[in-house]
């Protein structure tokens, strides 16, 4: 069914990719996922739901191959239609005897309140999410940085070099490269190795690209995004803490280089990914994550606000 509707879909995420789909069964691999997505028509309008259940721990929950799902429609959705979907998602719940469902919805930024109203919805997280559009000049995309983000990119360093690596100039097990640095960086192995094989695919089938960052020609850094047709995803980077102590600009210029090389690539948006946590019922208070980011909501771009419902919501707030 999804295959049906891949361009209306991949035009709100690559992550609906199949090759990320494919990244996530390998992250996930000690869970089952069963492929329950459905479709509605209604009021003339086209209503696409891709949907999973996650099965672990004889725990059964409703998200997205590991991630919250989405509820895609071709134009606005209108009060019956949310009323006739979240019927449908309720439905799937009590069948498949579901004890959690993760489930993410776009809002605007007055709604932000209303959805902490906790006695009408189950909330899991509200957060901001940046992208950049790629549709705009350099200069006016760069003028859209934060102040600090400005002054850190004036400054040249030339014992730094960048080269970014696609299909056309990729080395064959590159990836383990950026792999072992990675383990270097965190000192810790944190997903398999099937991951990092997955993302050489994506860059080996055109969706994907790396950028190597060299101090004196000594491997210091890597950052990985991913994209479909319409979309660049930026998906993770590892650089040596030690080069944070001399330089001040290795990440900005990396990013940088992806919306250029992105630009250049005619990909619609640039999708930092979440750029401001608003609101986590189970506050974690992460100095790491705090500091990512900042880093990335400091790029500018366009602010998509999030909520992330762990129950079905009474109602959607219009």
């Amino acid at each position: 069914m999804l295959q049906k509707f891949q361009d209306i879909i991949q035009k709100v995420s690559p992550l609906f990719d199949e090759l990320f789909v494919s990244y996530q069964k390998s992250y996930h691999h000690d869970k089952k996922f069963s492929l329950i997505s459905f479709s509605l028509e209604d009021e003339n309008n086209l209503i696409i739901c891709p949907l999973t259940i996650q099965t672990f721990n004889y725990s059964n929950e409703l998200g997205f191959y590991g991630n919250p799902f989405e509820i895609i429609s071709k134009n606005k959705l209108s009060k019956s239609s949310a009323a006739r979907v979240l019927k449908k998602i309720d439905e799937i719940k009590k069948k498949n005897n579901i004890q959690k469902i993760s489930l993410k919805l776009e809002i605007k930024e007055n709604e932000v309140n209303h959805y902490l109203d906790k006695n009408s919805y189950s909330v899991d997280e509200i957060y901001v999410e940046s992208r950049i559009d790629l549709e705009n000049s350099l200069d006016d995309v760069k003028k859209d940085f934060s102040k600090g983000h400005k002054s850190c990119l004036k400054i040249e360093y030339p014992e730094i070099s960048y080269e970014i690596t696609d299909h056309n100039n990729y080395i064959n097990n590159q990836i383990r490269e950026m792999q072992k640095l990675h383990l270097n960086v965190s000192k810790n192995k944190t997903r398999s190795d099937e991951t990092w094989l997955e993302m050489e695919k994506m860059v080996l089938e055109k969706k994907g690209f790396m950028i190597k960052v060299k101090n004196n020609n000594v491997l210091i850094g890597y950052s990985f995004f991913f994209h479909n047709t319409y979309n660049v995803y930026y998906f993770s980077s590892c650089i040596l803490r030690d080069n944070f102590k001399f330089y001040k600009n290795i990440g900005h210029t990396m990013i940088l280089n992806a919306i250029k090389y992105s630009k250049k690539t005619n990909l619609k948006y640039f999708i930092l990914g979440r750029s401001k946590t608003l609101f986590e019922l189970e506050n974690k208070n992460d100095t790491k994550v705090y500091n990512v980011e900042k880093f990335k909501s400091s790029f500018g771009g366009k602010k998509k606000y999030y909520v992330i419902f762990k129950d079905i919501p009474l109602n959607l707030h219009f």
